[in-house]
């Protein structure tokens, strides 16, 4: 057997020692690829039966079926950047066969990679696919994909990996086994990374054997691919990945615990939800010509939140996040339960004709807060957030918004169930402006407006149920403007005095999880300060960050 051969051997006797499968080409005819590039399991030396314990699948109520097992796999490799597999019948019946074979056979002392044919059970497709399919005694067809997907080795070798085609699930009486199909086209687009990309859902490692890596932790791992038609043995390697910009403790695997031309770094704990990873691996990997080559392969992804319904909340943790834009990129940063702001990253680029952006409000009722965006053209914009910074395509509510000033998403001012938006139009007046999947025409709802430099919506401030402006005179009052049954404001209520300075007043959410809508202001240094939302007034200044001179809009 070759060395790719042993150690493909080796991961699956630790593998099978917690239930875990693995399998290759189908059939004899699939092309063999160089095992010292990307290692397969091309049948062994006899071995005799062992009862494999069970898989630990995710904790849930129903099983995979071969069909999501597939949609789970396939939308792994989407993510990796890898072509989808198909569910190949002809694959899963010979597979049905080879488990009733081994289950009828579980006493004897055999192969599981063949059949004798004076054995109960055997068939001609069973004989055929057993050198390539590998059993296992699980109970679930969800722990044999949590695995594929969870074990750096497998991951890959195989579930990732850019040549497969197809794939077969079978089982018979507690017995399952799986093939894969490769057609030994060369791979594109490496390296690759995985997890990858925004709102990866897979947090914990969820089969515990990493041990058999040489690592011990249950964090979901990290791995990168290279192309194994230009790379083969990584000598030497070390990873390192950082959770909001703060370091995490990770074991890095060994190159000899994994197929050639790959990496794996395993963190020492779950990944958090709602969180930025970033990172590196850094390895000296032999070039097929024989050189070393050192390399630096960069790692970036975030991990899904749930939604919260707390206003301004994209990440999970229930305080208000912010987007802003910055030299034309559009940038998200976390909020803290102070009013600070913590780790930001560039969520975006080509959004330097963005000239206004606010928080919009949950309008498409998924329990997260949306964005409004008006360009330079004039032309309005909704976009509906994903979670933990991630905005969808967008959609134009308008055109005609060039014209208007001191554009504030209030609230719901009239108690109709609708958020209105306020503008100053270029002679004075202020309109009102009802929006949900679109923007109402609008109605004046003042005819004088020219004395307030900036507004911000912050709900009620006065215990009814219409939302309130707050508005910053040109004297450096910060002034209340309650709105009555009609949704008009009435005469303004001071709240405190010397703001005169601040250059920018906004309010990204509901930072302390009290459902209140707390503020934000920039001072001309470009530090930012929160003053949360009592109920009737602002609390005292909270240094929520510096640095922001820079920034064009804030949600």
């Amino acid at each position: 057997m070759s060395t790719a051969g042993t150690r493909m051997r080796a991961a699956l006797a630790a593998a099978t020692a917690i239930g875990l499968i693995s399998a290759a080409a189908p059939t004899a005819k699939a092309q063999e690829r160089d095992p010292y590039r990307s290692p397969t399991h091309r049948g062994s030396a006899s071995q005799g039966i062992e009862r494999r314990g069970e898989v630990r699948a995710a904790a849930t109520t129903t099983d995979l079926t071969p069909t999501t097992a597939l949609q789970t796999i396939n939308a792994a490799r989407a993510r990796y950047g890898t072509p989808a597999l198909r569910l190949d019948t002809g694959i899963t019946t010979a597979l049905n066969n080879h488990a009733r074979y081994i289950s009828l056979n579980a006493d004897a002392d055999d192969d599981v990679y063949t059949e004798e044919s004076s054995r109960p059970g055997y068939t001609a497709s069973g004989a055929e696919i057993a050198p390539y399919a590998e059993p296992v005694w699980t109970s679930t067809l969800r722990g044999l994909v949590d695995g594929m997907l969870g074990d750096p080795y497998l991951r890959t070798s195989m579930a990732l990996e850019q040549t497969g085609t197809a794939v077969g699930f079978g089982s018979y009486s507690g017995v399952r086994v799986f093939a894969m199909q490769f057609t030994g086209e060369p791979p594109t687009g490496y390296p690759r990374t995985f997890p990858r990309g925004v709102n990866n859902t897979t947090l914990a490692h969820r089969i515990p054997w990493m041990d058999s890596f040489g690592c011990t932790g249950l964090g979901f791992p990290v791995t990168a691919g290279l192309d194994y038609t230009q790379y083969g043995l990584v000598t030497a390697s070390s990873g390192r990945l950082l959770a909001d910009g703060a370091a995490v403790s990770t074991c890095t695997v060994a190159p000899d615990k994994i197929s050639d031309a790959s990496l794996a770094m395993v963190p020492a704990a779950a990944l958090r939800p709602g969180t930025h990873y970033t990172g590196s691996f850094t390895a000296s990997v032999n070039a097929l010509g024989g050189s070393s080559k050192q390399m630096n392969l960069p790692v970036e992804f975030t991990t899904a939140a749930p939604a919260t319904r707390i206003a301004g909340d994209q990440t999970g943790d229930k305080a208000a996040d912010l987007f802003m834009v910055k030299n034309g990129e559009l940038w998200f940063y976390k909020g803290r339960s102070n009013g600070s702001l913590g780790h930001g990253w560039r969520v975006g680029r080509g959004w330097s004709t963005t000239n206004w952006l606010s928080l919009a409000g949950d309008v498409n009722k998924d329990g997260r807060s949306d964005v409004l965006a008006r360009r330079s053209d004039g032309s309005m914009w909704l976009y509906y957030s994903k979670g933990v910074g991630v905005l969808d395509g967008g959609r134009r509510l308008g055109y005609g918004w060039g014209g208007l000033g001191n554009i504030t998403v209030v609230g719901d001012m009239n108690a109709d169930g609708v958020t209105d938006i306020v503008a100053r139009t270029s002679d004075g007046k202020l309109r009102r402006y009802g929006l949900t999947t679109s923007l109402s025409k609008g109605v004046v709802i003042s005819p004088r407006w020219n004395g307030v430099v900036h507004m911000v919506g912050l709900g009620s401030l006065n215990g009814d149920a219409r939302a309130d402006i707050v508005g910053l005179r040109t004297d450096g009052k910060l002034m209340l403007y309650a709105s009555n049954s009609s949704g008009q404001p009435m005469w303004g209520k001071e709240l405190s005095s010397g703001w005169g300075t601040w250059t920018k007043l906004f309010t990204p959410g509901d930072f302390n999880g009290d459902g209140r809508l707390d503020l934000m202001g920039r001072r001309p240094d470009g530090t930012l300060s929160t003053r949360l939302n009592t109920g009737t007034t602002v609390g005292s200044a909270v240094a929520a960050g510096s640095g922001f001179g820079s920034v064009t809009v804030f949600s």
